[in-house]
């Protein structure tokens, strides 16, 4: 049985700064209060990080409790809200649309620690990268959203391409984006054929190329459907999302999908980049996001999550 969170546990320090650095999208120096009020003006966060980026994972954590805090009234609310609506929503990649009830169930203390983890397929990073953000969101009292596609059905489109969703039931539609969903736009597509090269996919006429367009769009929309249901339901609410950064930097995939969905929704990007020289900006990050957080790559580890 896991030991839940003591005290201590759930108020880590935030990285060490000579580890990090802010910057804004154009490569000026930058710092994360002024991403806080930068976050004021907005309804939705993205939090692009690199899967196995140490650094990275704490100032996910960092920035969502100062987003947390100042919405709490701690530094300063930023807006008006009415009281049964929450400050801030936390997104998650790294859990999927059917475990939303079980999420729940761990949110209001109906099942335990250990129950959750067997029954929300959790990556096997989630103790050290994201249990720490969903236990302060938890102890807030805080709505959490599994927001990504089930996995089953992207890898179903991956092999037979996005008319195969046709053959799902009702109940698993449900789990998915409005049908049919967007594929990838012409820039999307470049950058997704750019990576797909690097691993050797087929070429970009091929159908297993095309099907793997759309698996990713899959995971896009379900992701950016997720953001505009919770803004649906919690209007006045923030919403801060954990993603890897590819589904957000240059705003293409999410936040296009979003787009589709929410019209004008008013979003922030934050990319959280390991280099081996955070004190550096360089051209290939230039415009990544909003803000760009280069992280000491020197203290990642190797990846334990699943592909996305």
């Amino acid at each position: 049985m896991v030991a839940p969170l003591s005290a201590q546990d759930t108020i880590p320090q935030p990285p060490d700064p000579s580890t990090w650095k802010v910057y804004t999208g154009r490569g000026e120096a930058s710092s994360l209060d002024a991403l806080i009020d930068a976050a004021g003006a907005v309804e939705v966060v993205f939090l692009g990080e690199t899967h196995d980026d140490r650094v990275g994972h704490g100032l996910e954590l960092e920035i969502f409790r100062r987003l947390a805090n100042r919405d709490a009234g701690d530094v300063g609310d930023a807006r008006a809200r009415p009281e049964s609506s929450p400050a801030i929503i936390l997104s998650f990649e790294m859990f999927e649309r059917d475990i939303q009830y079980v999420l729940d169930e761990y949110l209001d203390g109906i099942i335990t620690d250990t129950q959750f983890r067997r029954s929300a397929r959790p990556w096997s990073s989630y103790e050290t990268d994201y249990r720490p953000v969903l236990e302060d969101a938890k102890a807030r009292g805080l709505p959490v959203v599994a927001a990504n596609a089930p996995r089953r059905y992207v890898n179903l489109v991956s092999r037979d391409g996005p008319a195969a969703l046709k053959r799902l039931s009702e109940t698993a539609l449900g789990f998915l984006p409005p049908q049919p969903y967007a594929g990838p736009s012409p820039a999307y597509r470049a950058e997704l054929e750019e990576v797909f090269s690097g691993h050797g996919a087929a070429g970009a006429d091929s159908g297993a190329s095309a099907n793997g367009f759309y698996s990713q769009s899959l995971w896009d929309a379900a992701m950016a459907w997720s953001v505009a249901l919770s803004l649906m339901r919690w209007p006045d609410a923030t919403v801060v999302h954990l993603v890897g950064s590819f589904h957000v930097r240059n705003g293409t995939g999410i936040p296009e999908q979003l787009e589709r969905y929410r019209p004008g929704t008013r979003r922030l990007i934050v990319v959280i980049e390991p280099v081996a020289d955070p004190g550096t900006f360089t051209d290939d990050v230039r415009g990544a996001g909003d803000f760009v957080i280069l992280t000491d790559e020197s203290l990642s580890r190797s990846s334990q999550a699943p592909g996305s």
